[in-house]
C-alpha cells in the first residue's frame, strides 16, 4: 500500500523550509573602532554599530549617537518609524492569514512600507549627521588617543 502525501502538507513543509532557510541573516563584517556609526544587520534585525557596540533598533540606538542632539533625534525618530512600519506589516500579514480581502490589506501594507522606508531614511540621516558632526569627531579622537 502506497502512502500519498497531501499537496497541502507538502506546500506547508516547503514554506517552513524556505522560511527557516532565510532566517538569521547578520553582518559578519566588524567595522573598525574609529568613532563613526554604521547601520548593520544583526540576526535579521537592523542595528546601529559604533565602537564595538551594536544596538538593535528596538533597543533605542540613539544613545550611541548622543554626542549630536540632531543625530540622536533623527535616529530615535527613524527607529520609531521602523517599529511602526513593522507593526503594521504584522497586522497586514495577520489579516491576510485570516482571509481578509485585498482591498483592506493593500492600504495597510503600503503604509507599513512607507513608514519603514522613512525610518531607514531617518536612520541614515542620523548616522550621517553623527559621522559629520565636529563634536562627535572630537569625542572619537579623544577616545582613540586615550586607548
Amino acid at each position: 500500500m502506497r502512502l500519498r502525501r497531501s499537496p497541502l502538507l507538502a506546500s506547508a513543509a516547503l514554506l517552513v523550509g524556505l522560511t527557516g532557510a532565510g532566517c538569521l541573516h547578520g553582518t559578519r563584517y566588524t567595522p573598525r573602532r574609529d568613532g563613526t556609526a554604521r547601520l548593520v544587520m544583526q540576526v535579521n534585525k537592523l542595528a546601529v554599530y559604533k565602537d564595538g557596540e551594536t544596538i538593535k533598533l528596538e533597543d533605542k540606538p540613539a544613545r550611541l549617537l548622543r554626542c549630536s542632539r540632531r543625530a540622536a533625534a533623527d535616529t530615535a525618530r527613524g527607529a520609531e518609524l521602523w517599529a511602526s512600519g513593522e507593526r503594521l506589516a504584522r497586522v497586514s500579514a495577520t489579516l491576510a492569514a485570516l482571509g481578509v480581502g485585498a482591498p483592506a490589506i493593500i492600504p495597510i501594507a503600503v503604509i507599513a512600507q512607507k513608514r519603514m522606508d522613512l525610518g531607514i531614511a531617518k536612520l541614515v540621516d542620523g548616522i550621517n549627521r553623527h559621522n559629520d558632526a565636529a563634536s562627535c569627531a572630537a569625542a572619537a579622537t579623544t577616545r582613540t588617543v586615550s586607548r
